[in-house]
Parts: structure tokens; sequence; C-alpha cells
């Protein structure tokens, strides 16, 4: 298989967001032209595109905002 594209990166990078399939993820990039753009952008300019409502705006804004924190991590600083 022939490695994905730039454009076919971008689309799959962003179709793993939570609620996101291959058309949303097109809307998205459409929408705010870079990754970047998707990342820094808020709730409200998430649910002002098509096929994204507010629990989805609201999921995507959490899973970009949120820390991370590692489990298993957590569980080995504190026994």
């Amino acid at each position: 298989r022939k490695p994905l594209t730039l454009k076919e990166q971008q689309e799959l990078i962003i179709s793993s967001f939570p609620g996101v399939g291959s058309e949303t993820s097109k809307l998205l990039l459409t929408n705010f032209k870079s990754i970047k753009n998707i990342i820094n952008a808020t709730e409200k300019e998430l649910k002002e595109v098509d096929n994204i409502g507010p629990k989805k705006a609201s999921k995507i804004f959490k899973l970009i905002q949120e820390l991370y924190e590692d489990q298993d991590m957590h569980m080995d600083l504190h026994p």
C-alpha cells in the first residue's frame, strides 16, 4: 500500500476525534483549514460546523483541553 498523502493523514487524525468520521473530518478541515486551527477552536466555533452539535463539540473540546493522565504512572507515584 502506498503511503498516505498529507491530506489523508490530516483527515485520519481528525477522524479519530470522538464522534467524528470521514465526512465530518473533511468539514472541520475545510472550515478551519488546519489541524492547529481545529485544536485552537472554541467549543462555540466547533458547534458552528455542519454535523457538529453541542454534544459532539463538547466531547471534542474536552479531548483537546484535558490534561493527559497516565493511570499507570499515577499508580506508581502513589502506592
